[in-house]
């Protein structure tokens, strides 16, 4: 017997990535003002902000940046070619990187602010940490595999070699220090590894090639914490900082793949809910 129903079916709901607060909640951290030891003029909030992202404390260490590019290439390729049961590990690995660079990406010693920590930043990425720290202990957000891989989708190899490979250095030479294009051997050991906004377009990427074994909460909530990311980068590098714009260009890929993301997920988010409505209509 069928019959239509004239009301929402009960079962139908968005999952918790998708509800309007949990966005209104991360939308209202990007507006968290730095906590900065000698104070500063809120006006000059992007001159914190590019003070501590020039020297944090993820750079105080060099020797361990090659490593953490190294451990990035690791998981990417362990996606793409080893496939079985590397979910987890690829879940776990971007959680982990998040708690480290959430903290010391976003902290730094200045000679003008003293102690700076851009905290909004922090907990942006600890709560997608945390989504993805549900997934590897759930088990169930992330599948990899022949069957969920869409091969068409593999455009996106191009923005993750980008934002992997961060061709940049600045222009000691002339003493200005502009950001400039380099495609030395500098890209075998800077700081890709510990910058959110180089290490995410690569995860996204995975994220959006194995979408259909991808809980779309996850790919939503990681999408849309990068696009506001993105954005604050390119208003920086093409508006404020022009003369830097270099910098804009690399992290074009965090943008657009995380645009394609939230595309992405919402689609999904409306064929599950279609496929549940048309379910519920017949008995």
């Amino acid at each position: 017997m069928t019959q239509t129903l004239l009301v929402k079916a009960p079962g139908i709901r968005k999952q918790l990535g998708h509800t309007r607060w949990v966005k209104i909640v991360l939308g209202v951290l990007f507006f968290v003002p730095p906590l900065v030891q000698s104070g500063y003029d809120p006006a000059g909030t992007s001159r914190v902000v590019s003070t501590v992202l020039a020297h944090p404390l993820s750079l105080s260490i060099p020797a361990l940046l090659p490593l953490a590019k190294g451990l990035l290439l690791a998981v990417t390729v362990a996606a793409f070619v080893s496939r079985r049961n590397t979910s987890r590990l690829v879940l776990g690995y971007y959680a982990l990187i998040l708690l480290v660079v959430g903290i010391f990406q976003n902290m730094a010693f200045t000679d003008r602010y003293g102690f700076a920590w851009l905290i909004g930043n922090t907990l942006l990425q600890f709560i997608v940490a945390g989504w993805c720290l549900w997934g590897v202990f759930r088990g169930k957000m992330m599948i990899i595999s022949r069957d969920t891989m869409n091969p068409k989708r593999l455009w996106v190899l191009l923005p993750m070699a980008i934002a992997f490979l961060f061709p940049y250095n600045f222009d000691s030479i002339q003493a200005t220090n502009l950001v400039h294009a380099d495609f030395g051997f500098a890209m075998l050991y800077n700081d890709a590894g510990v910058t959110y906004c180089m290490v995410t377009p690569v995860l996204l990427g995975i994220l959006i090639v194995f979408s259909s074994g991808v809980n779309s909460g996850l790919l939503s909530v990681t999408s849309f914490v990068a696009a506001g990311f993105g954005l604050l980068n390119m208003a920086t590098w093409f508006a404020l900082q022009p003369q830097d714009w270099w910098m804009g260009v690399l992290h074009l890929p965090l943008m657009v793949l995380s645009i394609y993301g939230l595309i992405l997920a919402r689609g999904m988010t409306s064929a599950g809910a279609a496929q549940d409505q048309r379910q519920s209509t017949t008995t």
